[in-house]
């Protein structure tokens, strides 16, 4: 992850709010997790293990949505303001998210590694931490949290020279950071996109509240989750990897 923005600069949006907390949740993370990632001395071996921890959440992501909007049009106030613009964004965002985990599968295809492979993964609880926790939020009455968590996957693009750069030292196909470079540029308009709802949008007070908190909670949750692909947790290995030093 990488934060470019200056966290002593002035906040008044909502969406300046949020970019803040993260800058500093950020910075706060710098010194007690191992996040290093693209430039790992070991990037050859860390990607596809990184690659197969983003697959779940990606898989996740539509699902996510749709149960944030449909909870929003069942709950008690769903003909206020606040929540019609929320199940308008939630469902602006559906289509846009479609076929996202096939990208990651295509992706770990080109490193050799088959989708039944992938789909019989056992992941660490830090991967279910990270997307189960949202599902709390929206069966518990709170489906506005999910912005935040949006805010965080789609807040920090890959960078396009850093990909082209890993894909030379690793000696993997361009072709497998796919996934990455069309984030790159997606979740800039998505990051976009949010900013906008978050300063137009009708949401109180203790929504935005909700929102950072759970934009927070996601940020340490994600670094967490790469630190543990970054340091081999167990659950992090690959079941070919097992295979071939047996």
């Amino acid at each position: 992850m990488t934060v470019t923005e200056n966290p002593q600069a002035q906040v008044n949006s909502p969406s300046q709010r949020l970019r803040q907390a993260l800058t500093l949740t950020a910075l706060s993370l710098a010194g007690t997790h191992n996040i290093r990632l693209f430039d790992n001395p070991r990037i050859r071996e860390i990607y596809p293990r990184y690659l197969l921890s983003l697959y779940p959440g990606t898989r996740a992501a539509v699902p996510l949505i749709i149960a944030a909007r449909d909870a929003v049009l069942n709950s008690s106030d769903r003909d206020s303001p606040r929540s019609r613009a929320l199940a308008a964004y939630y469902t602006k965002r559906i289509p846009e998210e479609l076929g996202h985990d096939e990208w990651v599968l295509e992706d770990l295809a080109r490193l050799g590694i088959s989708e039944s492979d992938v789909k019989s993964h056992s992941y660490p609880p830090s991967t279910a931490a990270l997307v189960g926790s949202q599902y709390f939020y929206i069966n518990h009455g709170q489906p506005v949290a999910l912005l935040g968590y949006m805010g965080v996957l789609e807040g920090f693009p890959p960078i396009e020279s850093e990909l082209r750069a890993t894909a030379e030292r690793t000696g993997y196909p361009l072709e497998s950071f796919r996934t990455l470079r069309k984030h790159g540029n997606l979740d800039i308009h998505h990051r976009d996109d949010l900013n906008i709802f978050l300063d137009s949008a009708p949401l109180s007070e203790q929504d935005m509240v909700l929102v950072i908190t759970n934009a927070i909670a996601t940020y340490e949750r994600a670094a967490a989750m790469i630190a543990e692909v970054v340091t081999g947790h167990p659950m992090t290995i690959l079941r070919t990897e097992r295979t071939r030093s047996s």
